[in-house]
């Protein structure tokens, strides 16, 4: 029997978006809660695994990873894992989207209807030096602002919310927080995650 572990992704209107894990790697999967199919999306021949990095505006935005037989940071840096694609919900409708400017390594996205948001993927850090881990905030491709990141996070999950405001749940210490973000300080270059709650 296949051994498959699986995580819920995102759920948009009647549509469920499913990361599901196997040996061969990670794929997604959409789940239509009104007719139960289940469908695979963007399979490709090359051995790239694929992953959700938003969904704005009826496209889902995606990338591929591609994992490395040897030992090293190659596949951090493969140029084709340092792209961006969207298509529809379906899955069909496949577009680069060279708008949204790569970290150095491999990345994660948020969009909103103002800015991209783009970070390289924290734990990946460990594996190459010289890379900061930070926020990276884009209008029309260019970059606007910064954030530094904590190092002392265990786990972190950005949520990027409404047109005002942008949320982070995350650990340190053994402790709990939520933050929030201002993104009307983001153009005066001040905006930075304060916390709302710890525990």
């Amino acid at each position: 029997m296949k051994k498959r572990l699986s995580r819920l992704l995102v759920s948009v209107c009647f549509l469920v978006f499913i990361a599901e894990w196997d040996r061969q790697g990670y794929y997604t999967m959409r789940y239509n809660l009104r007719n139960s199919q289940v469908t695979r999306l963007w399979d490709n021949d090359d051995g790239g695994s694929t992953s959700i990095r938003a969904i704005h505006h009826q496209r889902i935005y995606f990338g591929y990873y591609y994992p490395s037989e040897e030992r090293g940071i190659s596949d951090l840096l493969d140029e084709r894992a340092l792209k961006v694609y969207s298509s529809q919900l379906n899955g069909k409708d496949i577009q680069e989207e060279t708008g949204i400017p790569p970290a150095p390594i491999i990345f994660n996205t948020l969009i909103d209807d103002q800015y991209s948001y783009v970070r390289p993927v924290s734990f990946q850090l460990k594996r190459i030096e010289g890379i900061a881990d930070e926020l990276k905030i884009y209008k029309n491709s260019k970059l606007v602002h910064s954030i530094p990141m904590s190092p002392e996070s265990v786990y972190q999950s950005i949520i990027v919310g409404d047109e005002r405001y942008m949320f982070m749940t995350g650990t340190a210490d053994n402790k709990s927080y939520i933050q929030y973000l201002d993104k009307q300080e983001i153009e005066t270059g001040t905006a930075d995650f304060k916390k709302i709650l710890e525990d």
